[in-house]
């Protein structure tokens, strides 16, 4: 007794009949038959994935390549401001200087790159300022420090991905919780940071300033 098999799709893409005889063997043989014309069907191409305008791994164009990118990608700063010149920033405050880390103003200094994810800035009012100290970065444990964020100790670092090869850096101790860790470039460091001291002691000396300023409660 035979049955009339199924049609078998053959390497050169044909198909054609056959006749099995209904045994246990001709199952087997008709499931090899099948499994084999699975393999030998062709595969349709795989879709190219399309070049990333963020740059690096193509195909990856989310929102945190985008912010990635942003912080990798360094600021264009004010050439008229980088030099220290007077300049008129937002909210009116004259600025003594500015560049793409910070902002120094007559009674407060402005962090940029401070809150973690939206980068956005921190006023450091001068009253709040107990101490500004002046460091050696090599010195600190890495346990200590941190590219963007809080380590294990109470001191906040605002987003710097180059910090691993700085020389210096600026710990400004407040009287609120946590202080502020700063680095800048080697060439700026020594100017930024007497720049900062000069605007906080004229600040402390200045007539009317308020009583807790420069202490610690």
């Amino acid at each position: 007794m035979v049955r009339k098999g199924k049609q078998v799709a053959n390497s050169a893409g044909q198909r054609a009949s056959k006749l099995i005889v209904c045994s246990p063997s001709a199952d087997v043989s008709f499931a090899l038959a099948r499994r084999r014309a699975r393999r030998r069907r062709p595969r349709p191409p795989r879709a190219r994935r399309r070049p990333s305008r963020y740059g690096g791994t193509p195909g990856y164009t989310g929102a945190g390549c985008a912010l990635l990118a942003a912080l990798l990608t360094p600021r264009p700063a004010n050439p008229a401001r980088a030099r220290g010149c007077q300049g008129s920033p937002k909210g009116g405050q004259a600025s003594l200087y500015e560049d793409e880390f910070l902002r120094i103003e007559a009674d407060a200094v402005v962090v940029k790159w401070y809150y973690f994810p939206m980068a956005t800035s921190k006023r450091i009012k001068f009253a709040h300022i107990v101490k500004i100290e002046d460091g050696d970065y090599s010195k600190l444990p890495f346990t200590a420090t941190k590219m963007w964020g809080m380590a294990l100790t109470p001191v906040w670092w605002p987003c710097d991905m180059k910090r691993p090869g700085r020389e210096h850096y600026i710990l400004l101790h407040l009287n609120t919780y946590p202080s502020c860790g700063l680095t800048l470039p080697n060439d700026r460091h020594a100017k930024v940071l007497k720049l900062l001291r000069d605007a906080w002691q004229d600040y402390l000396t200045r007539p009317g300033k308020p009583a807790d300023a420069g202490e610690k409660s």
